[in-house]
């Protein structure tokens, strides 16, 4: 990052401003270039700051020709641009010509858009031929970067078009901030204004109900990690829809709090907890005037909420899965399936395969086999009894497949099992008479 004089400083404020924002609520690198691809500044984990290309043996300087498009095609100024950088990692970006000619470029990014296993062993192990220490320091630095579907970088490249026009705005006067105490206010309002004109022309993506139902559903589940993108999603949309207006902001926020309250309730936490949860936010959202420290309010009682649910989904999971398990021991000795057990529970076969595993450390399947193995070694010490009654007698269908289970689990087969317990009681009995 090169330095800068107070007065070049001054000068780029409010694109600061916006880099900062972008990548705080878009959860993505964001960084101002000049038009020889240095960095003026940089908020989040972006280029200046990725080192994969050093990791893999690539000369800083060689980042910068993803940029020179963008200034050569003067004609394209203000629209949206897409990039590869030498790594192969993706990069948005949007050109923005000063009133002296100089160049600067918005650029947001690295992120991928392919799976990360797929990248690795095409781009790293394939193309690049890593191996050993390379190949793992590579790695290391490759999982902080984001995985970002189509969809979503075309949301977050019009995102940063938006900003880019705002930005190309403030850029136009000699002198956009004449005082530095009143500079946050002018950065809001400009900002403010510049949003609402575009809308007059161009309509922003409506909310993404979607989101908001994914957002639910993983709350429900106690998926913190996904609960958390999904939210940052909904807030980008919620910052950049209410135009700056920062009241409007909070309003929705809390909105989105109360219907995450409500999702809450329906899953089993009492609506009293939900109610002080709220409280709490709403006490502490009062003397927040800040974006960054909203969202990252909303996003503790978030955790709240997810923390709340993941202990009575604990103990209820404890609770069904020991019922389960009784049921599994009451019908060994007949055909018994998952979904049988599922039902008995009343837990859908999916999730009920899944608690079962988490809670048992193995699968269904596997439980009731070892159950039933288990009980066959003890009916195979009654020698009047065949082996192809036992079979059906711990509710195996079928001799051979029993005989199969039985040499994977015991490592013998039952007759090898049988006949080694005999000569150990025969032994026994010859050591007893000697």
């Amino acid at each position: 990052m090169i330095q800068m004089t107070q007065e070049h400083y001054h000068y780029f404020k409010y694109a600061f401003e916006c880099v900062n924002l972008y990548s705080r609520s878009m959860e993505l690198g964001c960084a101002l270039l000049n038009s020889s691809g240095e960095i003026l500044h940089e908020c989040g984990l972006g280029c200046g700051s990725c080192g994969i290309c050093e990791a893999i043996g690539i000369e800083r300087p060689q980042c910068h020709e993803l940029y020179d498009y963008g200034v050569s095609e003067r004609s394209c100024f203000g629209y949206k641009h897409f990039s590869f950088c030498p790594v192969g990692l993706c990069h948005l970006y949007s050109p923005v010509m000063r009133t002296d000619g100089e160049v600067v470029n918005i650029v947001a990014g690295p992120f991928l858009m392919a799976d990360l296993e797929d990248f690795i062993a095409n781009d790293l192990r394939q193309k690049r031929s890593l191996t050993g220490a390379d190949l793992a320091q590579a790695v290391k630095l490759l999982v902080r970067i984001p995985n970002i579907t189509p969809g979503k970088a075309n949301d977050l490249s019009n995102m940063l078009s938006l900003m880019a026009g705002s930005i190309r705005g403030s850029l136009a006067t000699a002198a956009p901030f004449e005082a530095d105490a009143q500079a946050d206010d002018v950065i809001q309002s400009q900002f403010s204004e510049y949003i609402f004109k575009r809308k007059e022309v161009r309509h922003l993506p409506e909310y993404p109900v979607k989101t908001e139902k994914r957002l639910l559903a993983s709350i429900a589940d106690s998926d913190k990690p996904k609960a958390q993108k999904l939210l940052n999603q909904l807030l980008g949309h919620i910052l950049f829809s209410s135009g700056g207006d920062f009241d409007r902001m909070k309003s929705e926020t809390y909105e989105l709090l109360v219907l995450i309250s409500r999702g809450a309730i329906d899953v089993g936490v009492s609506a009293s907890r939900a109610l002080g949860i709220n409280n709490k936010f709403w006490r502490e959202a009062q003397s927040v005037s800040d974006i960054y420290e909203l969202c990252m309010l909303l996003s503790e009682v978030m955790n709240d909420y997810i923390d709340c649910i993941f202990s009575l989904s604990h103990k209820k999971n404890i609770g069904d899965i020991n019922k389960a398990v009784q049921y599994i021991w009451q019908n060994y000795s007949n055909k018994i399936t998952l979904e049988d057990a599922a039902k008995a529970v009343y837990l859908s076969p999916t999730y009920f395969c899944k608690v079962f595993q988490k809670r048992m450390g193995c699968s269904f399947n596997m439980y009731v086999n070892r159950l039933r193995i288990e009980k066959s070694k003890q009916l195979l010490l009654q020698y009047d009894l065949r082996i192809a009654d036992i079979v059906s007698m711990v509710g195996f269908e079928d001799q051979s497949y029993f005989t199969k289970v039985f040499k994977r689990i015991a490592g013998v087969s039952p007759t090898h099992f049988r006949r080694a317990i005999e000569e150990s009681v025969v032994s026994a009995r010859y050591a007893n008479v000697v």
